[in-house]
């Protein structure tokens, strides 16, 4: 069947005839489609607080878990109440515990559960992802010392789109080219950051930015220099070329006549389709 359309009332139909009455694989079907939810994107972050995980006092064991919702595999999850995990110390080297969002499909519950890391492994465990088994969302890892301070790292992946109206250009299939013309654009995201030029001295340099992901077209890609507090900054010229699915290069000149540098920074920002 090339087409679907759900829900209907009745069951004697159309699709109401041939799907309905509808079982959780098929709305969990829906909301993936919809929403885009699969691999680690699932939080909600407009939600309450967004299923924020904080440590006591910054840095010690409890973590709590802040309410918040999310999509698990399509299927909804939702905490309303501020839950704790202990997270015990090791006994002889570091250990690298997860929090997630896990859905069992043989329990047919979705939890936040503690996912304790190997003593000396660097890294936290896997996530599980088996649709109609297990699936996890990540939502904090916490690097567990024997003594002292535990350190966190958020690691929610947000299932939330820009809300971009429009955007000006003049080709439907990449936004790095000028024109007048308005287009409708698809889900939208964006990667930003800091880059450098770090070097010999120089009066012109180019620096390449790779993506952690690719665009489906040639992003529209922004740059400023980054000035240091405190210094006078001698004037460059920033332009980007080259902005591809992947990556994107940009380039400083020096504007101050037989000028030249060892350091060059800017800030920048990525916009285009998902």
């Amino acid at each position: 069947m090339a087409e679907i359309s759900l829900p209907w009332d009745d069951v004697d139909i159309g699709d109401a005839l041939t799907y309905a009455p509808y079982n959780s694989d098929r709305w969990n079907q829906m909301y993936r489609a919809v929403f885009a939810a699969a691999g680690n994107y699932g939080v909600q972050i407009r939600h309450v607080d967004g299923l924020e995980v904080t440590l006591d006092g910054g840095n010690d064991s409890p973590a709590t878990l802040a309410a918040g919702a999310a999509l698990v595999a399509g299927q909804f999850y939702e905490n309303t109440l501020a839950l704790e995990h202990v997270i015990p110390r090791p006994i002889s080297s570091t250990r690298y515990d997860r929090i997630v969002i896990r859905r069992t499909w043989a329990t047919k519950l979705s939890r936040s559960t503690r996912v304790a890391g190997t003593e000396g492994g660097g890294a936290p465990a896997a996530l599980v992802q088996i649709l109609d088994t297990t699936w996890d969302i990540p939502i904090a890892i916490i690097q567990v010392p024997t003594a002292g301070a535990m350190i966190l790292t958020d690691d929610r992946v947000y299932r939330c789109f820009p809300d971009l109206k429009a955007r000006q250009g003049g080709l439907d299939h990449t936004w790095d080219f000028h024109g007048a013309t308005w287009y409708l654009p698809g889900a939208v995201k964006m990667y930003c950051g800091q880059s450098a030029w770090v070097g010999g001295a120089a009066a012109t340099g180019t620096v390449t930015v790779t993506f952690p992901a690719v665009f489906t077209k040639p992003p529209m890609v922004i740059v400023t220099q980054r000035q240091t507090a405190g210094v006078i900054p001698l004037r460059q010229i920033f332009g980007v070329t080259d902005a591809a699915v992947d990556d994107f290069n940009w380039t400083w000149t020096s504007a101050e006549v037989g000028e030249t540098f060892a350091h060059a920074a800017c800030n920048w920002i990525a916009i285009g389709e998902e």
